[in-house]
């Protein structure tokens, strides 16, 4: 999570965001960070770890994470607006990544 977070950060103070952004858009790139690692653990099931996140709340609720916390990045920016667009998208990505590389949805 700490590149996006670090992304986030960058992006938000060079785009002269306010305060309360700041904090909204480091929130979204924390939920991200913890989506990109579950769907990365979806998709590579065959990982020796015992501690995936698959391994541990197995495959099903392990896509239930994904979806709740990538619905809650999304509506953490929501008042944002039109500005929101592209971050959506990229949270969206991660949800259509697991959908199409994981083994299991083929």
């Amino acid at each position: 999570a700490s590149l996006f977070i670090l992304s986030a950060t960058v992006g938000a103070y060079l785009a002269k965001a306010q305060e309360h952004e700041i904090f909204v858009l480091i929130e979204y790139a924390t939920n991200l960070g913890y989506d990109f690692q579950v769907s990365d653990d979806l998709i590579d099931l065959e990982d020796a770890n015992p501690l995936t996140f698959p391994k541990v709340y197995g495959f099903d609720q392990s896509v239930c994470l994904l979806r709740e916390k990538i619905e809650q990045a999304i509506s953490n920016i929501g008042f944002l607006g039109k500005r929101s667009d592209s971050l959506k998208n990229i949270a969206h990505l991660i949800l259509n990544r697991v959908y199409s590389e994981s083994k299991n949805y083929k």
